[in-house]
Formats: structure tokens, C-alpha cells, sequence
């Protein structure tokens, strides 16, 4: 589940379309349109044996970042 950092709106992975532009990674919240910031993870050790996990990063990261 992710969570609209604006109005706090909780959404199921399947109730939002997760995109990525030049910026990175987003989903908009379908209620109030805000720009959401995903993480993309690999979750193997090489491009070809791992799977891409797309994160919401936790808000207690400096920056929302968590290599930061």
C-alpha cells in the first residue's frame, strides 16, 4: 500500500499507476493529484536474474532519500 504524502489518501498497489519521467519514479494520487516519489530496487545481484521493487521512500529519510 502506498500512502498520498499530501492528503494521506491510502492506495493499493492496483488502484494507481506508477510512472517515470526525468525526475524518477511517481505515482499521482487519483484524489489530489500530487506528484507521490517512488524508489526503484533491485532485488537480485545482476540486472538479469533480479526483479525491479518500487518503494515509497519512508519520510523520516533526510530528503526522502535513503542513501542520504
Amino acid at each position: 500500500m502506498w500512502i498520498c504524502r499530501k492528503c494521506n489518501a491510502p492506495w493499493e498497489f492496483s488502484q494507481v499507476n506508477p510512472d517515470i519521467d526525468l525526475e524518477g519514479c511517481y505515482f499521482l494520487c487519483p484524489t489530489c493529484d500530487h506528484r507521490n516519489t517512488l524508489i526503484a530496487l533491485q532485488d537480485g545481484p545482476d540486472e538479469r536474474t533480479s526483479h525491479t521493487l518500487l518503494m515509497q521512500p519512508d519520510l523520516d529519510w533526510p530528503d526522502g532519500k535513503p542513501w542520504r
